[in-house]
This record gives structure tokens, C-alpha cells and sequence, in this order.
């Protein structure tokens, strides 16, 4: 049951997370589609609750903002009234995700946006870095996610790598490769880093075979 998987998981420090699907848009202008997301918010903040895990960004909640709807200032006003509605167990976990879309939303969009509004951590995504709104540059970008976390919990980033060009040239830019041809590149950073390949667990073993001996080995 619930209770014994997160019993599991904090006996061998595993950190637990949530990626709600993207129909959980807080930005919406539609009062049932931000009451929808208030339902499915808090059923996962609710499965967080009966597993024990903590009311903090340990065990994050990750959605992204939403549409911009013509209008990327209105939108972000619009969310962060809407996440003040939702119940402490989920707005203790919540965080947001940079986009892969150009019309979307930047790292540093959701910092000025979010962060600095209402306190939101934000999860950087490398891939999503790539195909986004181009405003600042990487680096900056990871740093200003960065700073977004509250002290004492380690921030935490996605990374996946085009199968456009890696592996199918046929399938739009922003599609999740099987597998890694780069690795993240954390600045030098202590990060935990979500890898979002489509092989999994294949993947991270290949991963760790391909980049981390390697970065041992040049150690």
C-alpha cells in the first residue's frame, strides 16, 4: 500500500516525485479547466500525504504553467492567483518547468513570473532549454532555477535529448530521444537530475556507461 511505499523509500533516502499531465493548466482563463486541475493537484498531493513524504519541494509536484493565450504577463498573473487556492499539502510541493516551445515560457519568464511572485521553484529542463524561448543563455538559465529552491533541498532538473537529431529526423524537434548522446551539463553544480528517455532504466545504465566512467576516468 501507500503507507509502505513510502515507508520504503524514506528508509533508503529514494526521492519521490510527481509529473501531472499537461491539462493541469492554473493559467487557463476557463474557470472548469482550473477547477480540474485543483481536483487531479489534489489527489497527488493527497497519495504525498498518506505516504508520509514530506510537505516540501523534496517531493516535488511538477507541472508546467500552461498556454500564454496571446498574452504571456496576463497568463502568469492569472496562475499565480490560481495556486493560491490550492491546498498547503500541494503548494508546498508544487513546482513549474520551462517549455519547448517557442511562444511559451523561458526559465527566466517563470522566474520573474512565478518565482519572484509567489516563491515557486522552478525544474530546469535541458532539452526544453533547446527548443523554448531563447532569451538568455544556459548557463544563466540553469542558475536562475537554481536559485529558485528553497535551501536545504537539493534542486532538481530534467534532461532528455532530441530524437530529431539523434535518432529520427522525421519527428519534430521536441520529441524524447530512446536514448543519450549528451549528457547534462550541470555547471559544476550539485544537482538530482531526472532523465527523461524513453528507454528508462536502459538508459541510465548506458548513460553511466557512456559519460560517468569516463568522467571518472579523466578524474
Amino acid at each position: 500500500n501507500l503507507v509502505a511505499v513510502g515507508e520504503f523509500a524514506r528508509k533508503d533516502g529514494q526521492r519521490l516525485s510527481f509529473h501531472p499531465g499537461p491539462f493541469n493548466i492554473l493559467s487557463s482563463p476557463k474557470e472548469h479547466v482550473v477547477k480540474n486541475a485543483y481536483t487531479d493537484l489534489e489527489v497527488h498531493g493527497k497519495i504525498f500525504d498518506i505516504m508520509g513524504m514530506p510537505r516540501n519541494h523534496w517531493s516535488k509536484i511538477n507541472i508546467h504553467v500552461g498556454a500564454s493565450y496571446g498574452d504571456r504577463e496576463t497568463a502568469l498573473t492569472r496562475w499565480c492567483k490560481n495556486f493560491e487556492g490550492l491546498s498547503e499539502s500541494v503548494r508546498s510541493r508544487l513546482t513549474v518547468e520551462n517549455d519547448d516551445k517557442g511562444n511559451l515560457y523561458s526559465t527566466k519568464m517563470l522566474y520573474d513570473g512565478v518565482f519572484q511572485r509567489v516563491g515557486v521553484p522552478i525544474v530546469f529542463d535541458s532539452h526544453h532549454f533547446e527548443c523554448g524561448p531563447q532569451d538568455v543563455d544556459y548557463e544563466e538559465s540553469l542558475l536562475m532555477a537554481i536559485e529558485s529552491w528553497p535551501k536545504g533541498i537539493t534542486p532538481q532538473c530534467h534532461h532528455s535529448n532530441s530524437k530529431q537529431l539523434y535518432e529520427d529526423p522525421k519527428v519534430m524537434i521536441n520529441a524524447h530521444s530512446d536514448w543519450y548522446y549528451e549528457p547534462f551539463n550541470d555547471c559544476g553544480f550539485d544537482l538530482d537530475v531526472v532523465l527523461e528517455c524513453k528507454k528508462k532504466e536502459l538508459a541510465l545504465l548506458k548513460y553511466r556507461k557512456d559519460f560517468l566512467q569516463c568522467e571518472s576516468m579523466a578524474a
